[in-house]
């Protein structure tokens, strides 16, 4: 629940970061991030093979661990389009 920080949200484009200037997303050419937040994609996997565990992936785990859906034994179906 990183979203809901007690600092505030950035938006992703156009919003304002905290350090006054203007974020520009997708099309920015660097970017600052806590080390918590940071994860090394293996160089045998693929960008493109890496992008839907970081987005749906993440999308899906979060609201698993939450709601206390990964203990041992249990099962999960994810299904998606």
């Amino acid at each position: 629940e990183e979203q809901y920080c007690q600092k505030g949200f950035v938006g992703t484009y156009n919003g304002k970061d905290r350090d006054g200037s203007i974020t520009k997303g997708g099309y920015s050419t660097h970017v600052v991030v806590d080390q918590d937040f940071v994860l090394n994609v293996p160089q045998k996997l693929s960008l493109d093979a890496a992008a839907p565990l970081l987005c749906a992936g993440i999308t899906v785990y979060s609201p698993i661990r939450k709601f206390e859906l990964d203990k041992p034994g249990m099962k999960v179906g994810v299904v998606g389009l």
